[in-house]
């Protein structure tokens, strides 16, 4: 279900939508039937995809609750308050997920798609896992410190493509004068994360996590505070953040550890190219390709197609 909500999201949510919706609000009034008004038949779908996926899941958790079944989580925290905290639980354990689960799988897509196309990358996180925590031995956050450059990479995946390219919309709560521009209260304000980024490091199109290191292999000490904006700005910045980073990291760092990504090849084994596509929408991510996924822990030659 949320795989699917988020699908519909995606592809309905797009910035020329949302800009148009908000330039003009009297589009949402538009009969669906009227040309270019589809819109108005995905959103009644949506509306009624985040009703089920809101009610159903709380539903099979309150009952195990009731059953003493239910593992320690946030919805039973949530429902040992009381009655009435339960009435809007619901939603806000639906938007906890929804909002964390296609970011981070997002990012890690993208994560993969540089490894294939970057192999002297991946090589040198391969090399770093390999010295400091040993191959074949999955790491833990104990040894997240000691392992500066796979930490550089997964800045570098966050600034090559941002999954939140415009952020997310935010509104003045007073009117303000920003650089000689007049910002009355209640402006939308989009933050062009992508635009930031582009201005903000030379040759951007660029893969390189050396950006984020110090000449001896160090995290620069301003790296973190610089992959702040891809969470958001100011009171409203992403409250999950600190849940993100920590599940980024401890995703990326098992999947290295345990994986090597490659191109595909064909039938007369030939590397397949792989062309970065990408899905616009409120999230943005990588098309599907094709891949070979290999284990780096045991003697095999199969290679698996993806």
């Amino acid at each position: 279900m949320a795989t699917d909500l988020a699908e519909i999201m995606m592809k309905g949510m797009t910035g020329e939508r949302v800009g148009l919706l908000t330039a003009l609000p009297i589009l949402e009034y538009v009969p669906s039937w009227f040309p270019g008004a589809e819109y108005q038949s995905e959103a009644r779908k949506c509306r009624d995809m985040v009703a089920s996926f809101c009610d159903l899941p709380f539903s099979m958790a309150k009952r195990q609750a009731e059953t003493g079944r239910l593992p320690r989580s946030f919805v039973l925290d949530m429902l040992e308050q009381g009655e009435a905290e339960g009435l809007y639980a619901k939603d806000i354990a639906a938007g906890i997920h929804i909002a964390a689960a296609e970011t981070t799988s997002s990012t890690l897509k993208v994560f993969i798609l540089t490894m294939i196309l970057n192999p002297e990358i991946q090589d040198k996180v391969h090399e770093e896992l390999d010295a400091v925590v040993g191959k074949g031995v999955l790491p833990t956050f104990e040894d997240r410190e000691r392992l500066p450059y796979l930490q550089a990479v997964l800045y570098e995946v966050m600034r090559w493509h941002p999954v939140l390219p415009l952020g997310v919309p935010r509104a003045t709560t007073a009117s303000d004068v920003v650089e000689g521009y007049h910002i009355p209260k209640g402006t939308l304000v989009i933050f062009n994360i992508w635009g930031m980024v582009n201005n903000e490091y030379s040759n951007p199109e660029h893969f390189d996590p050396t950006r984020h290191l110090t000449e001896d292999g160090r995290l620069r000490p301003d790296a973190m505070q610089d992959s702040s904006k891809y969470f958001g700005f100011g009171r409203r910045s992403c409250p999950g953040r600190f849940f993100a980073s920590e599940s980024l990291w401890a995703a990326a760092a098992m999947l290295l550890s345990a994986f090597r990504f490659e191109k595909a090849k064909d039938a007369f084994g030939k590397e397949i190219e792989v062309v970065p596509v990408f899905r616009r929408g409120a999230v943005s991510h990588p098309a599907p390709y094709q891949c070979s996924i290999i284990s780096r822990t045991n003697n095999v030659n199969e290679r698996d197609r993806v």
